[in-house]
């Protein structure tokens, strides 16, 4: 019921059903969330349009450097060790990782 709830929270219920075609378990949604390539609010859809869109910007080393970063940790992820541990743990080290790309994006793109 949780991941079930977490995932139409993030409104994947429906998706998820289509591309899992099997009940919510915790390993299979944290796989799905983090690791769809189809699905436009997973964390690696997300990653790869910006590694996509980063080769048409200015360069900024900081930024490629945070990128870097957040996606090993989201690529080295695996779901089934999450989902039997912490997945919280894991989450909240994720969004320090995106936080400071997105601290990166904002000082190489925006602030000067």
């Amino acid at each position: 019921m949780q991941w079930m709830a977490v995932l139409r929270a993030l409104a994947a219920d429906q998706m998820y059903r289509r591309h899992a075609r099997q009940r919510v378990v915790a390993a299979h949604a944290l796989r799905f969330l983090l690791h769809n390539p189809e699905f436009p609010r997973s964390v690696q859809f997300c990653l790869t349009r910006v590694q996509r869109i980063l080769p048409t910007m200015p360069p900024r080393p900081a930024v490629e450097r945070a990128l870097t970063r957040v996606a090993g940790l989201v690529r080295q992820a695996d779901p089934v060790v999450l989902a039997a541990g912490n997945p919280a743990g894991f989450m909240d080290e994720a969004q320090v990782y995106l936080g400071q790309l997105h601290e990166a994006i904002a000082e190489g793109y925006f602030m000067g």
